[in-house]
């Protein structure tokens, strides 16, 4: 025993945290103070161990929720500090590890970056079993599978991979399970660095896994065949493979009256025009194209720009680079002075400026008209990309006017018609074109009318929706 602890506390370290409570000369129990709960230690397991030191019990008849027996001190350690309590004997190669997790966890609250009006309001949080039981409330199958793995070489994070084993096709959940063993990094702090080590094209602007928060988003993906990947620690959750589309799509779409819906996802994919089109479409048409504007408006903007000093682009730069320094500031600084600063901020410079004829009224409304397109997208990390896009763009119509913006449109779905998500063409249903899946894409279809899975999304079980029930629906 004596020389089991010694190796222990080599693995540990020399933390006080790390507490080696001696039962007997023979018995020694050894947890992490910050991570155990001592109520359980106290309550279940010290009273049985008089039992275990007289014969008269074994420790895997200890009554907690689980019992481990190893002879590994490596994943001893390990387990330790995630809040295990360890029992080890004296001439015995085996140590049993209880589960005695106790940390504090977070609430089960709506995620503030995935509001909804209608729906379920719950969101993930930072602990792996709650998450997995999340899903499992929500999509309550025996189909769906959870497998466990463990990732990181100097610090090892617990993840899970989840699927349903009669949809999922056996390629794409190899193919995830391929990807993750093959992340040899020290640790994982978050899925957004799993992220980065398992894409297809890591120098792309757009996200090639779709991130949630929401346990009802996991199981609608899921049941199309999806895979999803939780980690420890993060309550961000990664679904492979993605399609430009779903990245504007919402469960609440489906929740809403149809015509309502429709109203909504088209407004989606009207924003995503104007965030990349509008600052650059002003810039060509000040620049180049006079003859485009009505006579009126031309000579009101030549009015308004006589005293700046600035070309457009320049304007465009400027505004566009405070907007987004407001941006980012407002989401470091807590929330009632982060709003502050976005209005007052926002106000007071934006007044000063146009006082100053640095820039024009005009580029002012049309650079808010943007930012307020951007945040449209429903999914956070995609209306990233969608900011970013815009400013190659100006370039290209600062320098060639609408010649540069059709060239930089082209280019840009090119590149998106290009890309691969596990395997999985980026842009469909669009490209290549499934005719099934084009009615539930830019525009939502009846749920009634969705009879099989999505064709862009490799699948096993095609239907999904029994014909009768679909025939009755239509008569």
């Amino acid at each position: 025993m004596e020389t089991n602890l010694v190796l222990l506390k080599k693995e540990l370290g020399q933390s006080p945290q790390f507490v080696f409570r001696y039962y007997t000369k023979n018995l020694c129990l050894v947890y992490n103070r910050g991570f155990a709960n001592e109520n359980i230690i106290n309550r279940d397991i010290l009273p049985h161990l008089s039992l275990i030191f007289q014969g008269e019990l074994e420790p895997y008849q200890i009554p907690v929720a689980e019992v481990i027996k190893t002879s590994n001190l490596e994943q001893v350690a390990q387990e330790i500090s995630k809040g295990y309590t360890a029992l080890i004997q004296d001439n015995s190669i085996d140590l049993y590890l209880f589960n005695t997790k106790g940390l504090e966890k977070r609430a089960v609250i709506e995620p503030p970056t995935e509001r909804t009006t209608r729906g379920s309001r719950a969101g993930f949080i930072e602990d792996l079993e709650t998450n997995i039981s999340l899903v499992r409330s929500t999509l309550n199958t025996p189909a769906l599978t959870v497998e466990y793995f463990t990732i990181g070489e100097l610090a090892s994070t617990k993840g899970a991979i989840l699927f349903l084993d009669n949809v999922a096709t056996p390629d794409i959940v190899n193919e995830v399970r391929h990807r993750l063993k093959n992340i040899k990094v020290d640790n994982i702090l978050a899925t957004g660095e799993i992220e980065n080590h398992i894409e297809d094209h890591p120098w792309s602007l757009f996200p090639q896994a779709f991130g949630t928060e929401k346990p009802n988003k996991v199981a609608a993906n899921l049941a199309e065949g999806r895979v999803a990947i939780m980690l420890n620690g993060t309550p961000y959750v990664l679904l492979v493979p993605a399609l430009f589309v779903q990245f504007f799509q919402g469960v609440e779409d489906y929740f809403d009256r149809f015509w309502v819906a429709n109203y909504a996802r088209v407004l989606r994919f009207a924003g995503l025009v104007l965030a990349m089109t509008i600052t650059p479409t002003y810039i060509a048409l000040v620049t180049y194209h006079h003859d485009l504007l009505p006579f009126s408006l031309l000579l009101s903007i030549a009015e308004i720009r006589r005293e700046v000093p600035f070309p457009p682009i320049i304007e465009a730069l400027i505004i566009e680079t405070i907007l987004e320094m407001l941006r980012e500031a407002g989401l470091r600084l807590p929330n009632p002075l982060g709003q502050t600063l976005g209005v007052v901020g926002g106000i007071v410079l934006g007044q000063a400026i146009i006082s100053a004829k640095i820039v024009s009224p005009l580029i002012i409304i049309v650079v808010t008209i943007s930012a307020v397109a951007s945040f449209m997208i429903p999914n956070y990390s995609a209306s990233l990309g969608i900011r970013l896009v815009k400013y190659p763009l100006m370039l290209l119509a600062a320098t060639f006017g609408a010649f540069g913006i059709a060239v930089g449109l082209i280019l840009f779905i090119t590149h998106q018609a290009s890309m691969e998500s596990f395997g999985v063409p980026y842009m469909a249903p669009l490209a290549p074109t499934r005719l099934r899946d084009v009615g539930d894409s830019i525009l939502v279809s009846h749920t009634w009318k969705m009879k099989n899975r999505p064709a862009s999304i490799p699948h096993q079980k095609d239907q999904r929706i029994a014909d009768s029930l679909q025939e009755h629906r239509q008569k």
